[in-house]
């Protein structure tokens, strides 16, 4: 009688738990299906458990971030994405516009060669919601839109968006000579040449190894219609001429044409031994008066010429614009030169039939006033260095000590590489005649240095020397060269 008493009560004792439990779990657990049974597992007992229910741990409010701009509120409209644009050269023109709720002060639309925007070629700011861009390079590009506000500050800024521009290219000018697939077999220079086009008001002519274009032997930005290439080693090249328009934008593209030059060997002894002015020297005359006291100009004829001789005289390296004077008989020459600066020099003769000609090395002095000092000469970077860098490091400009000079004045300049045209990006005055500049960028870049005297007189060479630093060299336009009195 006992034992059945006290089943009861456990009975009991069990079944009133387990309402409870029911009772509890109403406001914290979903109802499952009826035929899913609901199963309560006992709370471990301990030692230490205490009666009075665990409080949920609580942790400290931080505040709430300030709200990102979303890209999704900004739509670019046009281009579209991936879209491709084929246009003639003239007509190279992209219309942009997007769409946005935002109450804008202005826009700013960026476009660049890369995802990341690290290479951008166009940044344009704009008060309304579209914007035109013109004469882009042919290849892939990336654009987006920051959005500002009344306080000029950035409020959005969209996704972005790639499209492709391909530029139908002119097959112009045409070449006219070397001829297609020809065999250069004689030790002369070749000239390279092409007919005039009406919209071009410059070209680029330029010489590779490979059919590609990637391996530039030799360029030239030239407003003529021809070009002496004096070639070093007999090998295969191929060569192709562009047009270029006012803002020196590529509007054309010739043939690739290929030219072999095989078995000529050139004579290495001298036509020409120069007496005077020798390579890297000073010449000073009395600069003053009406008529300057004349520089000789003298060398010594060793092989029968083929036709008349040329002396040639330029203030740039390049010859764009030189003095010639033709049909030199005698071997001695004086021409006043009226300007202090730096001068290059050489001599020419060639056949009538244009077949055979024969060169002199360019020879380089300085001509000094008297009166005064001249230009300080310059070492390194040389005129039309090239310079292929994986690493950034720091640029060393070196120049020679001008007598008189208490100091210097360097300018060191950069190419936009859009209009082709030199900007100053730093200058300095100091005494030293050495100066290292911080790593460059990639690009064409030019340099000059000035001497300055006790009465802050300042000298300098008309033309900068250019360099490349990963990038290919863009020519300046160099000073022309006045007309002398020559006796």
């Amino acid at each position: 009688m006992k034992s059945i008493l006290i089943f009861l009560a456990l009975v009991i004792v069990s079944g009133a738990g387990y309402l409870l439990f029911l009772d509890y779990n109403k406001s914290t657990t979903s109802v499952q299906s009826d035929s899913t049974p609901l199963i309560a597992e006992a709370p471990p007992t301990s030692a230490s458990s205490s009666l009075s229910p665990t409080p949920a741990p609580t942790s400290t409010p931080t505040p709430s971030p300030a709200p990102t701009p979303k890209s999704s509120e900004i739509n670019l409209n046009k281009p579209e994405n991936g879209a491709v644009f084929n246009f003639e050269a003239e007509n190279n023109t992209i219309d942009f516009s997007w769409s946005t709720n935002f109450n804008a002060k202005f826009f700013v639309i960026e476009v660049s060669t890369t995802s990341d925007f690290k290479k951008i070629v166009e940044s344009r700011t704009v008060n309304s919601n579209k914007a035109t861009i013109k004469d882009l390079k042919p290849q892939g590009y990336f654009w987006k839109v920051k959005v500002f506000g009344n306080k000029n500050e950035q409020v959005a800024i969209s996704k972005s968006n790639a499209f492709n521009l391909k530029v139908k290219m002119q097959p112009l000018p045409e070449l006219i000579t070397p001829a297609a697939e020809i065999t250069w077999s004689t030790p002369s220079p070749i000239e390279f040449s092409w007919k005039k086009m009406q919209n071009a008001l410059k070209y680029r002519i330029a010489i590779y190894n490979d059919l590609s274009q990637h391996s530039e032997v030799k360029s030239l930005i030239t407003e003529k219609t021809s070009f002496m290439w004096n070639w070093q080693n007999p090998k295969s090249y191929y060569w192709s001429v562009k047009g270029l328009n006012s803002k020196g934008n590529v509007i054309s593209r010739s043939e690739i044409r290929h030219l072999n030059i095989a078995g000529a060997t050139k004579d290495k002894s001298p036509t020409f031994v120069i007496i005077s002015p020798k390579d890297d020297t000073e010449v000073v005359r009395d600069l003053t008066g009406e008529t300057p006291e004349a520089v000789n100009f003298q060398w010594r004829v060793t092989k029968p010429l083929p036709g008349p001789l040329s002396l040639i005289i330029s203030s740039d390296p390049e010859f764009t614009n030189p003095l010639t004077l033709k049909n030199v008989t005698k071997s001695l020459v004086t021409v006043p030169l009226k300007k202090e600066g730096i001068y290059y020099w050489n001599l020419s003769s060639q056949s009538e039939d244009g077949k055979a000609l024969e060169l002199s090395h360019v020879t380089t002095f300085i001509l000094k006033s008297k009166e005064g000092f001249g230009p300080p000469f310059r070492i390194e970077p040389a005129n039309e260095t090239k310079i292929e860098s994986t690493d950034s490091k720091p640029m060393k400009f070196i120049w020679k000590p001008s007598k008189n000079a208490i100091r210097y004045h360097f300018v060191l300049k950069k190419a936009d590489p859009k209009t082709n045209a030199y900007f100053i990006m730093f200058e300095k005055t100091l005494e030293e005649t050495t100066l290292t500049t911080d790593p460059l960028e990639t690009g064409s870049y030019s340099w000059n240095v000035y001497a300055i005297d006790a009465k802050e007189k300042e000298v300098g060479s008309d033309h900068d020397f250019v360099f490349g630093i990963n990038a290919t060299i863009i020519q300046m336009e160099p000073p022309k060269l006045k007309e002398p009195v020559i006796k």
